[in-house]
């Protein structure tokens, strides 16, 4: 992310909070009003890389999995060390290359094709062409003197046979060549297949806080920046003791993400920020603290 195109001070606070508002629109499904909001939020910092990976993530969920690609593909270009927006990319990339492979398998038929029916029909083919051959030699004989010495002549049949169902869909018939200098045969290696999808660091630090941390029910979202080694963490806000219960999270992430070495904890409410805080991992015999405590000022009675 370009630094100097992110809003610093209130306006970043202003931004985190519109981002967290398109966030919450994504959970609950309302994918149109969050991709409205992103749209408007780009048009103000165009090049910050969570509003591009959440704006792939809104893509995803519509199922529009070729946006979602060119999504994460731009948050890459933005930040090519960053293993986040790789490894969206890569469950992306695994998605269409399966859902692809079920299109051509359905246009092919390959899934209703009765198993070993071409095999089957190769061998009945190659053995009515040998009854055929064999009446048509026993028919030229007729009215020849015997001849003791009986020449044989070798007869090559090939029958291509395509693999399976089961292997249908991975490893398509290749053609076999052969060198014309040294008459050695070679087959092309198997296209590889695509590694399964790998946990995100996202997913990793989401499924440590469910088990770990206080007021897992109240957990709503977790980003992670592994540059700076910060997770941003997303809670729904108490009635009251705001500054209390951000402190006990903060303290308790850290405490369950031992690769963590900082967080920002956002409180919502009603869809709107009403605190913020950050805390810093403390060194050996110190004890952390909250630090850029930010609270939300209470409504006019």
């Amino acid at each position: 992310m370009v630094d100097s195109e992110v809003p610093a001070g209130p306006d970043r606070l202003e931004f985190e909070r519109r981002l967290a508002e398109v966030n919450l629109l994504r959970l609950r499904g309302n994918y149109a009003e969050a991709q409205a909001l992103g749209d408007k939020l780009l048009a103000a910092s165009p090049r910050d890389i969570m509003l591009i990976l959440l704006m792939g993530e809104i893509a995803r969920g519509r199922g529009d999995l070729n946006s979602a690609q060119q999504w994460f593909l731009m948050a890459t270009e933005v930040d090519p060390a960053d293993a986040n927006a790789r490894e969206h990319l890569r469950a992306v990339n695994a998605e269409l290359h399966r859902s692809r492979q079920s299109e051509s398998e359905q246009r092919l038929g390959l899934n209703n094709r009765p198993p070993n029916a071409i095999l089957w029909a190769g061998l009945t083919i190659l053995t009515v062409c040998g009854l055929i051959y064999a009446g048509f030699w026993f028919g030229n004989q007729k009215g020849r003197p015997v001849n003791d010495k009986v020449e044989r002549i070798p007869i090559e049949v090939s029958l291509v046979v395509p693999p399976n169902q089961t292997n249908a869909a991975s490893s398509p018939p290749r053609p076999v060549t052969q060198e014309p200098s040294t008459g050695v045969t070679q087959t092309p290696e198997p296209t590889p297949r695509i590694d399964p999808v790998m946990v995100t660091a996202d997913s990793q630090i989401e499924r440590a806080i469910r088990e770990k941390l206080p007021f897992a029910d109240q957990f709503i979202s977790a980003q992670y920046d592994p540059r700076s080694q910060l997770a941003l963490l997303t809670f729904t806000a108490p009635e009251s003791e705001l500054r209390g219960r951000l402190t006990t999270i903060a303290a308790a992430s850290l405490e369950a993400l031992p690769d963590i070495q900082r967080v920002a904890i956002r409180l919502v409410r009603t869809r709107e920020i009403v605190a913020l805080g950050e805390m810093k991992r403390a060194e050996p015999g110190t004890e952390a603290t909250v630090e850029n405590y930010w609270e939300a000022a209470a409504p006019p009675n």
